[in-house]
């Protein structure tokens, strides 16, 4: 009988000029990407159609009006499609812990979505009790991890939640190492 692999951790961590940064891929599902590839092929094919057949005149509007309005709920959802496509693909979390900061990005090939977070007000740094379940479906974490995450901490009066794609072992390593970093990220707030 032939022993488990005992699996990696698929977070990276680096010293860089701005501090602590750790790297966390996003939680890539093939059969999603490869369901959305094939969905957004008949998307492009419907976006192209509807968009020709309201650039032709008509004589009547309430076939029009019922089309815009169908397109632009159409684009709505493509556009939700390929970022979820784009992200689980391409995208990543980048933690950088600074020296007055907690900077959160999001980033897919390049492009990013940061927040920086005032470690003064940073408390209770912690594994999450809302991170991914058994099907990958937790908490504000749905459909391959575009949300929430396995980390987080109080931020006055809210939660931010992050690393959306690390098991609940890897995240406690990870919230162990910013602790010990910074030991005032896994105290209570004072109020």
């Amino acid at each position: 009988m032939a022993l488990v692999p005992v699996p990696g951790d698929i977070a990276t961590t680096a010293e860089t000029l701005d501090g602590l940064e750790i790297i966390i891929p996003a939680k890539r599902n093939l059969l999603i990407v490869l369901f959305l590839t094939f969905w957004l092929t008949g998307w492009a094919f419907g976006e192209g159609t509807a968009a020709l057949e309201l650039l032709r005149p008509t004589g009547s509007n309430a076939p029009t009006a019922f089309l815009a309005a169908w397109l632009g709920m159409w684009t709505i959802g493509g556009g939700v499609a390929i970022y979820t496509w784009a992200w689980m693909l391409f995208g990543k979390e980048r933690v950088v812990l600074g020296a007055s900061s907690l900077a959160i990005g999001r980033e897919i090939l390049g492009l990013s979505r940061r927040k920086e977070y005032d470690l003064m007000a940073v408390t209770q740094l912690q594994p999450s009790a809302f991170g991914p379940t058994r099907f990958g479906v937790g908490t504000m974490n749905w459909f391959g991890g575009i949300a929430g995450g396995s980390l987080q901490f109080d931020y006055g009066s809210r939660t931010i939640r992050f690393g959306a794609a690390l098991q609940e072992a890897e995240a406690k390593r990870l919230a162990s190492l910013l602790v010990r970093r910074r030991p005032s990220l896994g105290g209570a707030r004072a109020d």
